[in-house]
C-alpha cells in the first residue's frame, strides 16, 4: 500500500505516537492510514504471531516508524492466570463464566481451558522504558482487560490521548469485566467523547451445540434473519473533546484532524480546522490547507471504496425486486385491453 501522502501533509511536522495492543493480525485497514506516517508500536503477547505481523507489515509497505513489542499487558503487572481455550485467539486474563459461555459459543472453541501462568506488565512501564511520554491514539483488543491497559500508561498519558478504539462486553461471560458505563466514566474524566459504537451479536445455542435453535427448533439456517441475536460486545471509538483541542494549540488541532480522518469523520476535520481558526489558533492559510488535505484525503478513499458501495447498491435492488415475502398477498394482476 502506498503511503496517504495527505495524511503526512495533513500533520505536517506534528508528530504522532499510535499504539496498537493485540495486533496479531497486523495494521488494520484504517490504521493503514498511520502506516510510516506516525511512530507505531504494535504489542502482541503470543510469539507465534509475530512472523504474521512481520510479513503483514512487508506486504503493506510499513517500512518505518514501527516497533513490535512480544509483551503481555495487565494493570498492574507481574504474574496473572490466562485462560486458553482451543480457539487461542479469545484467550483472556479474565475467569469465563462456563455457564454463559456454553449458552452462546461453541462447546469446540470453550473445552477444554487451559490455565497458564504468564508474566504480565503494565503498558505505562513498557511506554517509560522507551521514553515515549505521550500517546495520541490507541486501539485496543485485549479480550476484556482493555480499561485496566488504559489505566495502567499513567494520567499524563490518559489525559493525552487524541482517540481511542476498543472493545467492550456487553454480557457477563468473564469475571470482572468492566461495563460499558465504567469505560464511559473512564473516557469522560480524561477528556474524551463517545463518537461510534458497532455492535457484534451472538445467538443462544444449548449446552455449547452451535446453531441448535436455529435448525434444530426453526428449522431454518445459521445465522437467519429472522432470528434475533443477542448484543455481545460493541467497539466503541472515542475522540477527544474538539475543544480541549483548540485549547491545546495548532499542534493538538492537527492531531485531531487527523484521528478524525483515519476513523472516516472527515467532515468532523473539516469543521475542526474552521472552529481553530474562529479561535485564532490558527490562521486564515493554515485552515485552508487543512481543509484542502482532508478534502484529498477523503477523494483518495471514495476513490476506492465507490465502486463495492455502487455494486452494493445494485445487488440489493435487484434483491429487493425479486423477493417475495411469502405471507404477503399476491400482488394484483395488470389487464391489458
Amino acid at each position: 500500500m502506498a503511503i496517504n501522502e495527505h495524511a503526512r501533509a495533513l500533520l505536517g511536522p506534528t508528530p504522532v505516537v499510535a499504539v496498537d495492543c493485540g495486533a496479531a493480525r497486523g495494521l488494520l485497514p484504517h490504521w493503514l492510514n498511520l502506516a510510516n506516517v506516525a511512530q507505531l508500536y504494535l504489542v502482541e503477547p503470543d510469539p507465534e504471531a509475530r512472523p504474521g505481523i512481520e510479513l503483514a507489515l512487508r506486504r503493506d509497505g510499513v517500512t518505518s516508524k514501527v516497533e513490535i513489542l512480544q509483551e503481555a499487558l495487565s494493570g498492574k503487572g507481574g504474574p496473572r492466570t490466562l485462560y486458553v481455550p482451543p480457539a487461542r485467539s479469545s484467550a483472556s486474563l479474565l475467569q469465563p463464566r462456563m455457564e454463559v459461555a456454553l449458552e452462546y459459543g461453541d462447546r469446540a472453541n470453550l473445552v477444554p481451558m487451559r490455565e497458564v501462568t504468564i508474566e504480565t506488565r503494565p503498558l505505562g512501564a513498557i511506554l517509560d522504558e522507551r521514553s515515549v511520554a505521550a500517546v495520541d491514539m490507541i486501539k485496543l483488543d485485549v479480550q476484556g482487560v482493555e480499561l485496566e491497559v488504559l489505566e495502567s500508561m499513567g494520567a499524563q498519558r490518559s489525559a493525552g490521548l487524541f482517540s481511542v478504539e476498543l472493545e467492550v462486553g456487553m454480557h457477563d461471560a468473564v469475571v470482572g469485566q468492566p461495563p460499558l458505563a465504567a469505560v464511559q466514566s473512564f473516557m469522560e474524566a480524561n477528556g474524551l467523547e463517545l463518537f461510534d459504537l458497532v455492535p457484534k451479536h451472538t445467538h443462544l445455542n444449548r449446552d455449547g451445540a452451535p446453531n441448535y435453535y436455529h435448525r434444530e427448533v426453526f428449522g431454518t439456517y445459521p445465522n437467519a434473519p429472522t432470528i434475533a441475536g443477542r448484543l455481545w460486545e460493541v467497539d466503541a471509538t472515542y475522540f477527544r473533546r474538539s475543544d480541549l483541542a483548540i485549547q491545546g494549540g495548532a499542534d493538538d488541532v492537527r492531531k485531531l484532524c487527523f484521528a478524525y480522518c483515519v476513523y472516516g469523520f472527515f467532515a468532523h476535520a473539516h469543521r475542526l480546522a474552521e472552529r481553530a481558526r474562529a479561535a485564532s489558533v490558527i490562521d486564515r492559510g493554515e485552515e485552508s490547507r487543512l481543509q484542502r488535505e482532508v478534502i484529498a484525503w477523503h477523494r483518495r478513499l471514495h476513490r476506492r471504496v465507490a465502486p463495492a458501495n455502487v455494486l452494493g447498491r445494485v445487488v440489493r435492488k435487484l434483491s429487493e425486486k425479486t423477493t417475495v415475502d411469502a405471507n404477503a398477498p399476491p400482488a394484483a394482476t395488470r389487464m391489458d385491453y
